[in-house]
């Protein structure tokens, strides 16, 4: 019967969890797809094609979403990825509001609070 009990228990809780997912607008040069249920954005370009998916199928509402930037370089010849070109948008009520990227040095530098 507590087993029961605490299975009912966990089952009106995770009800309560509300989680959010992504949902990508492409542009100019840029297709959106779902591939084994994850929402993706692949822009190819004349020397690279770059893939933005969620890291997970989804995230907590309110929490900060992470995702995986993949690039394929195509060309001959090295190319140059700098996050200062990454720009990211997200709409709200129809408005878009811009989106902090942040940098590996900028997480690093939260981690040590986040510790204490």
């Amino acid at each position: 019967m507590r087993y029961l009990t605490a299975l009912i228990i966990a089952a009106t809780c995770s009800g309560c969890v509300t989680t959010e997912s992504a949902h990508f607008q492409p542009s100019a040069q840029q297709q959106s797809l779902i591939r084994d249920g994850n929402p993706a954005l692949v822009s190819r370009g004349k020397s690279s094609i770059v893939l933005v998916r969620p890291a997970s199928r989804g995230f907590a509402a309110g929490a900060r979403p992470i995702y995986v930037v993949g690039i394929n370089n195509i060309a001959g010849a090295p190319i140059e990825f700098r996050m200062a070109n990454v720009a990211v948008t997200q709409v709200v009520n129809q408005q878009a509001v811009a989106l902090k990227v942040m940098t590996y040095e900028e997480l690093a530098q939260e981690e040590p609070a986040l510790v204490r």
